[in-house]
């Protein structure tokens, strides 16, 4: 039995997904999402190495936090605490990585990041700020592939028409 609980945690699949098994696992990422996520910046604080540890082990355990984060930015209140929460989600190397590795993460955030405008505040603006600077230095590192999926294409295009259309976008 030892052996068998020995393998399990060494093979591939149980580092991309975690233990599984525990139905109590799913509790405890809600918990530590909601603590990441939280308007007081000292139980981010805390909360944020644990998250991103949790990340660099089982990396499918960040798709949740950059989902909701990308959320954040887009609703159309201004809740300030929120969008600088999610914005210091966004900015671990875990959660960054996987939003430019995968394509739908990575349209979902362009588009939030670009029509982030209704978040008025200096300190939204800033935290929105940092996070678009560090994903644009991404680039300059060579992250990406010499030729971009197709949704990234149209999402460039769409931008463009959305520019020539529209003068309140905040990043124009």
């Amino acid at each position: 039995n030892a052996q068998s609980v020995y393998y399990s945690g060494s093979t591939s699949s149980f580092y991309s997904i975690g233990p599984s098994s525990d139905s109590r696992r799913g509790n405890l990422l809600r918990a530590l999402q909601d603590m990441a996520l939280s308007k007081y910046a000292s139980v981010r604080q805390c909360a944020l190495p644990v998250a991103e540890a949790l990340f660099d082990r089982f990396s499918s355990d960040a798709v949740p936090f950059v989902d909701r984060s990308i959320e954040a930015i887009v609703q159309e209140d201004e809740d300030e605490d929120r969008c600088v929460a999610s914005c210091a989600v966004l900015r671990t190397p875990s959660c960054l990585h996987l939003a430019l590795s995968d394509e739908r993460l990575f349209v979902s955030l362009v588009q939030a990041i670009l029509g982030s405008s209704h978040h008025g505040t200096e300190r939204a603006q800033n935290a929105i700020g940092s996070v678009f600077l560090t994903f644009a230095l991404m680039f300059t590192r060579g992250v990406f592939e010499p030729a971009p999926p197709q949704s990234v294409v149209n999402l460039k295009d769409s931008l463009l028409a959305s520019l020539q259309s529209r003068t309140d976008m905040h990043w124009s």
